[in-house]
C-alpha cells in the first residue's frame, strides 16, 4: 500500500488491500511480535478462504484425537468448504470459532455437498450463518441433500450485524441454515446468540431446488432474532430490534418447496414482548412462512 493509506491510522493499527505481500510487524518497542497478541481483522474475503478444503473428497472421518485434547479452526472466509461433489465426509469433535469475513462467511459451507455430518462439536463467533447446509450461492441454487448436523453447540452468528458489514447481506445470521438441501437433520444441537432464526430451512429464490423432508428434532434454541439496524453508522451497531421474520425454528416456502418438515421435540425459549416492538414484530418460537405442506409439529416446548 502507498504511505498515504496509513495517514489516519493510530499506533498499532495496520491496513493491507490484497496485496500478495507478506505483512511485516514492527513493535514501537523493538519487541519480538511473536510473543504479543496480535489481533486481525479478515475484510471482504481478504483471508484464507477455507481453513480446511474438501475438493472432490468422499468417505472420510475429521475427529479429535479420542486419547483427548482439541481440534481446533480458527478463522478463514469460511473455516470448512466442501466442493466439487464431496460427499459422505464426517466432522467429529471439531471447535470451530471467529470465522467469516466483516461482510459473510460460516463455519462450515456445503455448495454441492452431500451426505456430510457435524457431530459433537462447535461453531462460534461467525460473521454470517454458523453451520451452512447451503446448496450453491444466493442467487443460483445447487440441490444437495443428506447432510446432518447434530448434538453440537451453534452460537454468536451473525455479527457482521453489529460490526459494520456489508448491508446487502441483511438476512444472515442464522445459526443453522438448510438450503437447498433435500432430507437434511439438525438434531439435539444447542443453538443461541444468533442474529436472525435459530434453525432456518428455504430454498434459493432461482427456483428449481427445495429443502423438502427436513428433519428438526431434540435441539435447544434460545435467544435468537437479535436483528439490527443496517442503516446506523456507528459501531459497534445497536440490536434487539423488532424482528417478525425470525423465530426459534423457521421454515419459509416462500422461495421454493419445503414440504414434509418434522419439528418435533425441541425447547425453544423466545425473546418475546421487546420494548417498543409491536405485538406482531417480534421474533416467535416455530414460523411456517409460505406454501409449506404436510408438516408435522409435535411435542416441542416453547
Amino acid at each position: 500500500d502507498t504511505a498515504t493509506d496509513h495517514d489516519s491510522l493510530g499506533d498499532g493499527k495496520f491496513f493491507s488491500v490484497l496485496s500478495g505481500q507478506p505483512l511485516v510487524v514492527r513493535l514501537p518497542d523493538g519487541s519480538n511480535p511473536n510473543n504479543h497478541d496480535i489481533q486481525m481483522s479478515v475484510q471482504s474475503g481478504d483471508g484464507s478462504y477455507a481453513v480446511i478444503h474438501a475438493y472432490g473428497a468422499s468417505h472420510i472421518i475429521v475427529r479429535r484425537n479420542q486419547q483427548g485434547g482439541n481440534f481446533r479452526v480458527k478463522y478463514g472466509y469460511f473455516s470448512i468448504y466442501l466442493d466439487h461433489a464431496t460427499d459422505h465426509v464426517t466432522f467429529d469433535g471439531i471447535d470451530v470459532m471467529g470465522t467469516g469475513g466483516r461482510d459473510y462467511g460460516g463455519c462450515l459451507r456445503t455448495p454441492d455437498a452431500n451426505d456430510i455430518t457435524f457431530k459433537n462439536g462447535s461453531c462460534h463467533e461467525a460473521m454470517s450463518e454458523g453451520i451452512m447446509f447451503y446448496g450453491g450461492q444466493p442467487d443460483v441454487g445447487v440441490q444437495v441433500s443428506n447432510n446432518v448436523v447434530e448434538n453440537s453447540t451453534i452460537y454468536d452468528t451473525g455479527r457482521t450485524w453489529i460490526d459494520g458489514g456489508d448491508p446487502s447481506k441483511s438476512s444472515v445470521g442464522m445459526g443453522i441454515i438448510i438450503k437447498n438441501c433435500r432430507s437434511c437433520t439438525a438434531r439435539g444441537n444447542t443453538v443461541y446468540g444468533s442474529f436472525r432464526s435459530g434453525i432456518q430451512v428455504n430454498a434459493s429464490a432461482s427456483g428449481g431446488n427445495d429443502s423438502s423432508n427436513a428433519l428438526i428434532e431434540q435441539n435447544t434454541v434460545y435467544d435468537n432474532g437479535h436483528y439490527s439496524n443496517v442503516s446506523v453508522q456507528t459501531y459497534p451497531r445497536p440490536y434487539n430490534q423488532c424482528d417478525a421474520n425470525s423465530g426459534g425454528i423457521r421454515i419459509d416456502g416462500s422461495d421454493g418447496t419445503e414440504n414434509n418438515p418434522i419439528i418435533r421435540n425441541n425447547v425453544i425459549q423466545g425473546r418475546y414482548g421487546l420494548t417498543g416492538c409491536p405485538a406482531d414484530q417480534n421474533p416467535v418460537g416455530i414460523i411456517l412462512d409460505g406454501p409449506v405442506q404436510n408438516g408435522q409439529i409435535l411435542n416441542n416446548t416453547i
